[in-house]
């Protein structure tokens, strides 16, 4: 069983294996360490290999960088799996352009431990039961060992999640320290408040829970020493003074009754209120948000109210910061920020709110103006004058009404327009911070994207000297909108490139926040409105404004009074309505469209069925000047946006919809066409536009065919490329029905295309039925036309299909007709290359005419293993397989006169041709790139199998090349299979580790064409019993078993498994069951790759010797010689006579084969198949030394 990972992030990166914790020797640097504890903070994300570059090695070049990153991961992967030779996928997971961490390893991880004991806090309310939280609450705080990696505190990217799981600890603190106060112990409460107070000594709240424990507990002088204590540290840090809450516990601890002190009084909304009328008046807008004034549950944020609320803390201590809400109209930012705005309020803080409008972006200080002037016109008189006068006078240009409540303000003398504005800005920034100083303040901005250049620049201002004041700044605009301001886009990049923004981007609600947004409209269990938000969801895309719109039209289309008087309707099965066609949204869309100039409302409805972002050139291919001139006024109406890239977009997806679902039939077709003409002559060279293309002209009817055959089959092709092959498919499909449809107009070559890509894509998918089909309905198609149809499949595509489906007995059989045609002349093949490869695969997958010896051998076998009362057959039973350096001496070793004559017929080898011609460079150019990548890795596989290693790379190669360029997912995956496996004859392990992960991760972005993982999985098990790591073998071999078990195809994969799990028990000395598996794959051994062949009979050989049949062992390896020698399969025949010289080394007298094994050696090395050169030499010398052979 595997040790256990454990990995703990906070204080020092500390890395456990079972019971050994790694020593800093094991990481070959502090980059390595350092993305290790990225991937495992990151919780699962992927993180983009870029990102990762630019953290670890932001002072080299991005290639370097890279082979940094990649040689960091494969030893991350060694090192986690100490056992592993090869890198491996169980921690570290190889995503689309990054990594991430696999959290299905089971690899305990503190951070995770940690957040998932705290998820209550995160939400701001408790789960469970109140023992079953505090008994979390505790574990998690003994798992905080130190801050989140202690000893990087250099490095940028850690410290924001440092500073969130800090701020999670002290919450968990004084969590634990409250619940031990209310229980009576106010000796725990005193504890914990202490060791948040270590670690974060300005968090006001601990100090109260400190003092009250004191003073509860009999310490009164404690108490009063720890309010000292904090007021200085205040003092000297911040220059303020402890707050209303923490004076009026000092008061009554000094009365001597602390109990009349309540911990809830920090956040009562009478104590705040008080304050709030003692400071200063909130301003009207503000005021307006009463905490009950919600009308619908806030749902799906709790992660940006957790933040929200901590940062609110965090102005305790006079540490703020600026925050931005970005998302769509409608998705819930006014509704955030109210919420914010209430809780900072009931906090006794200050909160000013406000809101820009499309009308403010040519007025300065527009949206301040609105939100000031009626609260410096309504605060009394005495509360101005508190306020910093010079700073009243700056402003007071900007509101008059300051100058006739306080006549004695200093006057300014007359500035530029330019100095005017800074001084202005001055004034408020100053106002305030004078605020802050006074009370926590909390300012937030609405609709950014319409405030005006001053305001912003009031914002920014501010932003800068938000750390160090209770200031808190929230800024929330539509990310959609932000190019049309320039000033907010300036601003967030300035700030965010000197790491001041705290933002939080809202996404649409979820299946189940929209249930719970459902549960809390009818007021009942999430469980019994589960069920209805999937459709909610697809309906509205999960914005809140939407949901809330289509809810309210459900209840007037029903008249019903609330939701819950509706849901047995709907659990009966009835419908929510269509939001696009609601009357409200409707009549609301319908009412701006039908305002527009009439060329403006012609675009709109255009882009309606676009669907997507559109360019100024196909804006001005629709309708040229009079076209940019309507996407100019659809713009200022707010209909349309500009993105960075400076294509359109409707300002929210809705007004599109209800745009497209209000045109009529006749309208829609003659658009379509217009759209897709237009694309066709703007980017119709473009292969991946060529769906869409397609998309429009389909719906235009068949006035449109000829145009959908051309790009259907452009389409067809990209997606095949792109590894997207049901929508291949899809496209041929279209392709086909239009030229059918055309009939005699269809171009010939165009319809040969569409079929051909057709047929390639069944192949793909294995789809012998849809090959078969679409051959037939080509020749039908050509009948029909009156042509000769030219050969769409040949023969060695029909060869390696049936290979790849696991039918090789199939792939020979087409092989050895077709070979036979071309020797009688009945066709001929005008490559030579391709001709020698069709003559190789039809010799190596022959028939196999096992000879009667061998037969009777295994009869022999199998009757010596039913009689189990046989005493020879038990002890040969528990002997084991001795190593190939220790020996072994069996008791009952024939004379060697007997070896003499059971080697007589030893045949002797000789290697294949080598491949003809450089059909690597010949062929893409003669076949094409698709035809080619096929054609060059069955050649290259030939090649392979028969040990000509210098043929067979240059023709994998560029078969795999070919095939990621085609988009033939499967001939990818198994040229950098044999790739591997080529490597791994030659002797390099590097590369063969690099080429099956390439296999494997080519298979795996596939995800139509899974199937083709299926071999690359099962060679990678035989590497790992190769390497003696059973378990892993073992285990991969019972997946795959698990996998093809009741699939038809696949017979040969399914044998090669049946085989592995054979050797597994083989080296694990369970002959009986090895036995089994051998003889199971044997029953088809038409069925049986060369290599698998050959291992099964080996095994069964081995298992003969075992159980003291030494002649019918030397018969199954005769045999065996006799198979590879005839296919010329080198690589197969030097293993075999390996194993021969190993078993007489252990049963019997290695010595007459010993020239054989020599011979062996030198053709493998010869070959450069180094390891098996190097096995036979070495054990040649072994065996030369011990009999003394000359």
């Amino acid at each position: 069983m595997d040790a256990p990972l454990r990995i703990a992030l906070f204080g020092a990166l500390t890395v456990q294996i079972g019971d050994r914790t790694l020593p800093d020797s094991v990481w070959r640097s502090r980059q390595e360490q350092r993305l290790l504890a990225i991937l495992a903070a990151t919780r699962g994300r992927v993180i983009a290999a870029g990102r990762l570059c630019e953290w670890l090695w932001p002072d080299s070049d991005s290639a370097s960088a890279s082979v940094n990153l990649r040689s960091a991961i494969s030893n991350l992967r060694r090192v986690l799996e100490p056992e592993a030779d090869r890198a491996s996928r169980r921690y570290i997971l190889t995503r689309s352009g990054g990594y991430a961490w696999n959290r299905e390893s089971g690899a305990w991880i503190d951070v995770d431990e940690f957040l998932t004991l705290t998820e209550s806090l995160a939400g701001g309310q408790t789960t469970g039961s109140m023992e079953q939280g505090e008994a979390d609450l505790e574990r998690a705080i003994t798992l905080y060992r130190g801050d989140f990696l202690e000893d990087e505190q250099e490095l940028a990217w850690a410290a924001m999640e440092r500073e969130r799981l800090r701020a999670r600890y002290l919450d968990a603190l004084r969590r634990v320290a409250e619940i031990k106060l209310d229980r009576g112990d106010p000796m725990a409460a005193a504890a914990l408040a202490g060791r948040g107070i270590a670690i974060a000594p300005l968090t006001e709240p601990l100090w109260r829970i400190l003092m009250l424990a004191q003073a509860r507990s009999g310490d009164t002088a404690g108490a009063l020493q720890s309010y000292e204590r904090y007021r200085h540290l205040l003092d000297h840090e911040l220059g303020a003074a402890p707050s209303p809450q923490t004076q009026a516990l000092h008061m009554a601890i000094l009365r001597g009754d602390p109990g009349s002190y309540a911990p809830a009084a920090v956040s009562s909304s009478h104590e705040n209120r008080h304050d709030r009328q003692r400071i200063e008046p909130r301003s009207p807008r503000a005021g307006q948000r009463s905490p009950g004034s919600a009308a619908t549950p806030i749902v799906g944020r709790q992660e940006e109210l957790a933040l929200l609320h901590r940062w609110l803390a965090d102005l305790d201590r006079r540490s703020g910061g600026m925050v931005t809400i970005v998302g769509e109209a409608g998705i819930g930012k006014t509704r955030l920020i109210a919420e914010t705005l209430r809780t900072a309020a009931d906090r006794g803080a200050f909160t000013l709110e406000l809101r820009a409008t499309p009308l403010d972006q040519g007025l300065p200080f527009a949206a301040v103006g609105e939100m000031l002037r009626p609260l410096l016109r309504n605060v009394p008189e005495y509360r101005l004058r508190q306020l910093p006068q010079f700073a009243l006078a700056q402003i007071a240009d900007l509101f008059p009404v300051l100058r006739e409540r306080l006549p004695d303000l200093p006057e300014l003398s007359d500035v530029p327009p330019e100095e005017r504005r800074n001084r202005q800005i001055d004034g408020l920034c100053e106002l305030a911070l004078a605020l802050a100083r006074t009370l926590p303040l909390v300012v937030a901005l609405d609709d950014a994207q319409w405030a005006d250049d001053a305001t912003l620049a009031t914002v920014g201002r501010l932003a800068r000297q938000a750390s160090r004041r209770a200031l808190l700044l929230i800024l929330a605009y539509r990310a959609d909108e932000l190019s049309d301001n320039p000033a907010l886009h300036n601003l967030l990049r300035t700030l965010g490139r000197d790491m001041i923004l705290r933002p939080l981007v809202l996404g649409r609600l979820d299946a189940s926040a929209v249930a719970e947004l459902l549960a809390g409209l009818a007021g009942v269990e999430i469980g019994r409105v589960a069920h209805l938000a999937p459709q909610l969801v697809a309906s509205t895309g999960g914005n809140p404004l939407a949901l809330m719109v289509t809810v309210q039209a459900l209840l007037e289309s029903r008249g019903a009074p609330s939701l819950a008087a509706l849901l047995p309707d709907l659990e009966a099965g009835m419908p929510f309505p269509d939001p696009t066609e609601a009357p409200q949204m409707r009549e609301l869309v319908r009412a701006r469209i039908d305002r527009l100039p009439p060329h403006a409302r012609d675009l709109a409805e255009h882009l309606a069925l676009i669907s997507r972002p559109a360019s100024l050139d196909l804006i001005e291919r629709l309708g040229g000047a009079d076209a940019l001139e309507a996407a100019q006024i659809l713009l200022e109406r707010q209909i349309l946006i500009e993105n960075d890239d400076t294509h359109l977009a409707f300002n929210h997806d809705l007004v599109r919809s209800i745009i497209a679902a209000t045109l009529s039939a006749p309208q829609r077709r003659r658009l379509h066409h217009r759209i897709g003409a237009a694309m066709a002559a703007l980017e119709g060279h473009r292969p991946e536009r060529a769906a869409e293309i397609t998309y429009h002209f389909c719906q235009a009817g068949r006035s449109a065919d000829r145009d959908v055959l051309r790009y259907a089959i452009d389409a067809g092709d990209h997606a095949r490329r792109a590894f997207g092959y049901r929508h291949a498919l899809h496209h041929y499909d279209a392709a086909i029905e239009a030229g059918e449809r055309l009939g005699a107009e269809a171009p010939v070559e165009m319809m040969q295309r569409a079929f051909a890509g057709r047929l390639l894509t069944c192949e793909t998918l294995l789809d012998w039925n849809g090959l078969e089909e679409t051959s037939a309905r080509y020749e039908r198609w050509a009948t029909q036309r009156g042509v000769t149809p030219p050969t769409l499949v040949a023969p060695r595509r029909l060869v390696l299909l049936r290979a790849l489906m696991g039918d090789l007995a199939g792939a020979a059989a087409i092989s050895a007709a077709h070979a036979a045609r071309t020797q009688k002349g009945g066709c001929v093949e005008p490559l030579p290359s391709i001709a020698d490869m069709l003559w190789r695969t039809a010799l190596i997958l022959q028939p196999d005419p096992l000879p009667a010896a061998a037969e009777r051998s295994r009869a022999s076998l199998r009757d010596r293993r039913s009689r189990v009362d046989d005493p020879l057959f038990v002890q040969a039973d528990t002997v084991s397989r001795e190593t190939d350096e220790q020996g072994v001496q069996h008791a009952d070793v024939l004379p060697s006169n007997d070896v003499d004559a059971s080697w007589r017929t030893f045949p002797s080898f000789t290697p294949a041709p080598p491949v003809p011609g450089n059909p690597a460079e010949e062929l893409p150019e003669l076949l094409g790139p698709d035809e080619a990548a096929a054609a060059l890795f069955q050649i290259g596989w030939a090649a392979l199998m028969q040990g000509l290693l210098r043929d067979a790379r240059p023709c994998l190669t560029q078969s795999y090349t070919l095939a990621v360029e085609t988009g033939q997912a499967p001939a990818a995956v198994v040229s950098a299979l044999q790739l591997a496996h080529l490597n791994a004859l030659a002797g390099k392990p590097d590369e063969t580790t690099i080429w099956l992960e390439r296999s494997l991760e080519t298979a795996a972005r596939a995800s139509e064409a899974a199937w083709a993982s299926i071999w690359p999985r099962i060679h990678q098990g035989f590497l790992w019993l190769i390497d003696d790591r059973l378990a892993l073998a073992e285990q991969r071999f019972v997946e795959m078993a698990a996998r093809l078990a009741g699939v038809a195809a696949f017979q040969s994969h399914r044998a090669s498994v049946v085989v592995g799990m054979g050797m597994v028990a083989l080296a694990r000395g369970d002959l009986t069951g090895a036995d089994a598996y051998f003889h199971e794959a044997l029953r088809a051994p038409h069925q049986l790759y060369g290599f698998i062949y050959v291992s099964a009979h080996l095994g069964i050989a081995r298992l003969a010797a075992l159980r003291n049949d030494l002649p019918g062992a030397r018969t199954m390896l005769l045999h065996t010689l006799h198979y590879t020698v005839q296919r010329a399969l080198l690589p197969e025949y030097v293993r075999t006579v390996i194993e021969v010289a190993r078993i007489e080394r252990d049963f019997g007298d290695p010595a007459p084969v010993l020239a054989h094994l020599r011979s062996a050696a030198r053709l493998a090395r010869s070959a450069g198949l180094a390891p098996l050169a190097a096995a036979a030499s070495a054990l040649s010398t072994r065996l030369e030394e011990s009999h003394r052979v000359p």
